[in-house]
């Protein structure tokens, strides 16, 4: 589902960013300000995460944000950030507000609440 609703969709660039060799995995708690409360923001961000293999955790907050801690390799954090915008007209960040933060080891998938 993640990468058919972009083949389909043409007015949507893809950037394919090799993600060979990189730097050691990170930990980031992200706030995402914008629409992004009910209409699937966490739900696709998971599958973004996903697809990236990060692990982590995404929760709403009382104010209308989202926040989320991704865990990998930096190239793959800013990727699932990236692909998590394009994927609905529904989901509109304004902002984005990033914080390397310290791993959690044993850490399995990634869950939201």
């Amino acid at each position: 589902m993640f990468w058919d609703w972009l083949r389909e969709e043409p007015d949507h660039q893809m950037v394919v960013v090799d993600m060979g060799t990189e730097t050691e995995p990170i930990r980031q708690k992200i706030l995402f300000t914008g629409q992004v409360q009910g209409v699937g923001f966490r739900y696709v961000l998971k599958e973004a995460a996903d697809v990236f293999e990060l692990t982590g955790e995404a929760f709403n907050n009382a104010d209308g944000t989202v926040t989320a801690e991704l865990q990998g390799r930096p190239l793959s954090i800013e990727n699932a950030i990236h692909y998590v915008q394009l994927l609905s007209p529904y989901i509109l960040v304004d902002q984005i507000d990033q914080e390397t933060i310290p791993m959690q080891n044993g850490e399995h998938g990634f869950v939201t609440g």
